[in-house]
C-alpha cells in the first residue's frame, strides 16, 4: 500500500516540476550543442591552414569596424544656415477633398465556371 502512496506522490511532484525540468533539459542541450559546434570550428581551423587564415581576416575586420564606428568624430553638416532659401508657409481655410473628375462605370461579369472533368480510372 505505501508503494503505490509513494508512486503517485511522486507523479504529482514529477508533474508540478515538469516546466521546469524541460526547461532545463532544454538548456542543457542547447550548451551541449554550442560547445560541439565550438569544438568543431577549433578543430576545422586547426586542421586547414586557409581556413584559419581567413577566420582571423573575418574576425580581425569584424573588431576593426565595430572600434571605427565608435572611434569616429562626428560629420560635418553639409549644408550651413546661410545657404539656400527660406520659404512661407501659409495654413488655407476651408475643407478640401479630392474630388475626381472623371466617372466611374461598374461593368457586372458573367460568373466563370470552371472546366467540366472526368474522373480517370
Amino acid at each position: 500500500m505505501w508503494f503505490i502512496i509513494t508512486l503517485i506522490i511522486f507523479y504529482f511532484v514529477v508533474r508540478a516540476a515538469w516546466p521546469w525540468i524541460s526547461r532545463k533539459i532544454q538548456e542543457k542541450a542547447a550548451r551541449m550543442m554550442a560547445d560541439r559546434m565550438r569544438r568543431d570550428f577549433e578543430q576545422r581551423q586547426q586542421a586547414d591552414p586557409y581556413f584559419s587564415m581567413f577566420s582571423s581576416w573575418f574576425s580581425q575586420s569584424r573588431t576593426d569596424s565595430t572600434s571605427a564606428a565608435t572611434n569616429t568624430p562626428a560629420r560635418r553638416k553639409v549644408f550651413t544656415r546661410d545657404m539656400g532659401e527660406y520659404a512661407e508657409f501659409e495654413d488655407l481655410e476651408g475643407n478640401y477633398h479630392y474630388q475626381s473628375t472623371e466617372s466611374r462605370t461598374v461593368v457586372e461579369e458573367s460568373q466563370i465556371s470552371d472546366a467540366e472533368w472526368e474522373e480517370i480510372r
